[in-house]
Order: structure tokens, then C-alpha cells, then sequence
């Protein structure tokens, strides 16, 4: 078959290149400048220096690296890949620090300092709960306590 009956069997009509152009939309763009707009050009001293700035770089980011280790080598001892009782307690001591760090320099707003830490307090809360052993007598208990059984009855 040929394109034009294929069109006409169903029900359309080829569209020229004046019509497809009168139906599109002109967008007027301006440059203002350009993004990279430098001519930096590497000289001997910055070839020379080069190496030495690559093994500084190297020997901070061990020096980082053992600190984190530090930080979390209990959490790492009890590490077990794709099991979330191993990342969860990595996500709660990251969660801690972030708490310490943010109370002792913090540069946000007191409102939003306050917020920020609340909202992780918060976050480590539920995360503790669901790493706890004994979630349902620890947690569930004292709800069920306060606010009675829940109005519904489990059914399978």
C-alpha cells in the first residue's frame, strides 16, 4: 500500500511543510553570555604542582575515611549486606551525629535548627523501634495502655 491510501484509509491528510511550520511556535532565545567565558591555560608550575596536590587529596581523603570507619566501626562489625537490621543501625548513628553536629554549628535560624533536629529525633525514634527485638511489648504495650485495643479485629 501506498502512504497516501494508508492516510486516506484513516481519515487523515498529509500536512505539507508550510502547514506543520505554521502550527508550531516561535521561541526567541538571547544569549547573554557565555558559561564558560575564561581562557585558562595550565602553566609549567601548575604542572609541576599537580602531582603533590594529587597525593594531598589522597592522603586527606584516608585521613576522612579512617575517621568514618571510626565513627561507625561498631555498626560495620555488625554489618550484613541486603538485610535492613545491618543498615538501619548505620542510618540511626549517622543520625546521631548529624543531631550533635547541627546543635553544636548549626547555621540555620533557631526555628529551623529546632525543626531540622526535631525531625531527625524523630526519624531515629522510629527507626529504634523498628530495630528493637521486642517491639510489640516495649512500644505496643503502653499505647494499647493509654488508648485501650484498637477498634478493629485482625482477620485472615
Amino acid at each position: 500500500m501506498d502512504n497516501k491510501e494508508l492516510l486516506e484509509k484513516l481519515g487523515l491528510k498529509e500536512r505539507t511543510e508550510e502547514e506543520k511550520a505554521a502550527s508550531r511556535q516561535i521561541v526567541k532565545v538571547e544569549t547573554v553570555d557565555k558559561m564558560f567565558d575564561f581562557d585558562w591555560k595550565p602553566t609549567l608550575w601548575w604542572h609541576v604542582r599537580w602531582p603533590f596536590i594529587k597525593v594531598t587529596r589522597w592522603l586527606k581523603n584516608r585521613k576522612a575515611s579512617r575517621t568514618h570507619y571510626r565513627l561507625f566501626r561498631k555498626e560495620f562489625a555488625e554489618y550484613y549486606p541486603f538485610s535492613i537490621n545491618s543498615f538501619l543501625p548505620i542510618f540511626i548513628r549517622h543520625l546521631e551525629l548529624y543531631i550533635q553536629l547541627e546543635k553544636k554549628a548549626g547555621h540555620s535560624a533557631p526555628e529551623w535548627k529546632e525543626y531540622k533536629i526535631s525531625t531527625a529525633q524523630e526519624a531515629m525514634e522510629l527507626m529504634k523501634r523498628i530495630v528493637a527485638d521486642d517491639y510489640d511489648s516495649v512500644y505496643l504495650d503502653p499505647i494499647e495502655e493509654k488508648w485501650g485495643e484498637f477498634p478493629y479485629d485482625k482477620t485472615t
